[in-house]
């Protein structure tokens, strides 16, 4: 075996054949990565490796198939493989498997860089020095996130196209396998609320595949909701990870880099909206004593636009704004992917219970009365920011 061994990564998602290759590059591994099935059996052909990285499903083969086909070309002796899998959790009979699958070794999804590197020593036989990455892992998430991102928006393009009583079954199976790709994938990067998310938003495309004339139509907006949430999840990733970076990129390079107690407390980012520039500075003045980042803005028309550049963590709207209403403008928030899951306050100048029912059926988190601003908005903006 050569002092730097020879991986291929057999595994039809690009993103974790890169990351992958980030953790075994670090461990003085030499990676490559290869898509398909029939690329794989060319390769091995034509060159030498130590181990497979064998993913179970592949988009032209199955695993499993791919495995007889090498065993046919290779004994185990010569050319061990590694299966990954988010099928086969870690309490599946691994005897069983190895032996069905005829492979050395087995990692289930998600992993760590250090279980993957532990495993590869395990099935080689072999004990690796960890060297520092090169590559910045946070450019790494950043570069996946914005990958689903692209993918994501593709999916609310077509779906939005398409009526609610039409199943379209080829993108429902495609859905379905990339659900289940991204679960596994998004794991593996750290990103367990977006692999939470893409479990159910998977679950609910196999029921809308599946459903029948009479229950299509619910499984259908089922999917929406997912698929909506899934994308303000990444999004707000995105953004955190940003910032961070851009944090990280500003610290001095003489000075070596602490952990920051604070860097993921990072202050809230209040938007307040209201056409009465006066009633901005009273809700301002509100929140003069806490630690969130306050932005207001006195044109209502501006809103949609402006909160999807800026980000707030959270929005506080007026009833009435002229020729606005905060209802209406709360419903708009809610129908659109990137804000719908950013909580709402509504400021009102009227107690009757009456008002405070259409603000929930709106869509507003919280009501609070003007009478009441300055004491109530405050513990309603921590509550909903807890």
């Amino acid at each position: 075996m050569n002092l730097k061994p020879k991986i291929l990564v057999i595994d039809d998602d690009p993103a974790m054949v890169d990351l992958i290759g980030f953790h075994l590059d670090s461990s003085n591994f030499h990676c490559i990565g290869c898509g398909s099935g029939k690329e794989t059996l060319e390769k091995i052909d034509q060159e030498s490796f130590d181990l497979l990285i064998l993913d179970a499903v592949l988009g032209d083969t199955s695993g499993k198939k791919l495995s007889y086909e090498i065993r046919k070309r290779f004994p185990a002796e010569e050319l061990p493989i590694l299966l990954i899998s988010a099928f086969f959790k870690g309490n599946h009979p691994q005897v069983k498997l190895l032996r069905d699958w005829q492979v050395q070794g087995f990692l289930p999804k998600p992993f760590s860089g250090q279980a993957l590197r532990k495993k590869l020593e395990q099935t080689l036989g072999l004990c690796f020095p960890y060297l520092e990455p090169e590559t910045n892992y946070a450019n790494l998430q950043l570069a996946y996130l914005e990958y689903l991102e692209h993918t994501a928006n593709e999916w609310v393009r077509i779906l939005h196209m398409v009526s609610y009583d039409l199943k379209l079954p080829n993108l429902l199976i495609a859905m379905e396998l990339k659900c289940h790709q991204i679960v596994g994938s998004a794991g593996c990067y750290r990103l367990d609320r977006v692999a939470k998310i893409a479990e159910h938003l998977e679950t609910e495309t196999r029921e809308c595949r599946l459903a029948n004339s009479k229950t299509i139509s619910v499984h259908q907006k089922k999917l929406r909701f997912w698929l909506l949430q899934l994308l303000a999840s990444i999004k707000q990733d995105i953004r955190k990870k940003e910032i961070t970076m851009k944090d990280e990129s500003s610290s001095p390079e003489n000075l070596p880099i602490q952990p920051s107690p604070n860097r993921e407390a990072e202050p809230k980012r209040i938007l307040a909206v209201d056409d009465d520039r006066f009633a901005l500075l009273m809700v301002k003045h509100s929140m003069k004593d806490r630690d969130w980042t306050i932005e207001t803005l006195n044109d209502p028309n501006q809103l949609i636009s402006f909160a999807k550049e800026w980000l707030p963590d959270l929005i506080i709207l007026d009833a009435e704004m002229g020729d606005f209403s905060g209802y209406d403008l709360c419903r708009k928030l809610k129908q659109d992917p990137v804000l719908r899951e950013v909580p709402v306050i509504l400021l009102s100048g009227h107690t009757e219970e009456k008002f405070k029912t259409m603000a929930f059926e709106a869509g507003f988190s919280q009501y609070c009365t003007k009478e009441a601003l300055q004491k109530q908005l405050p513990e309603q903006i921590q509550e909903l920011l807890t």
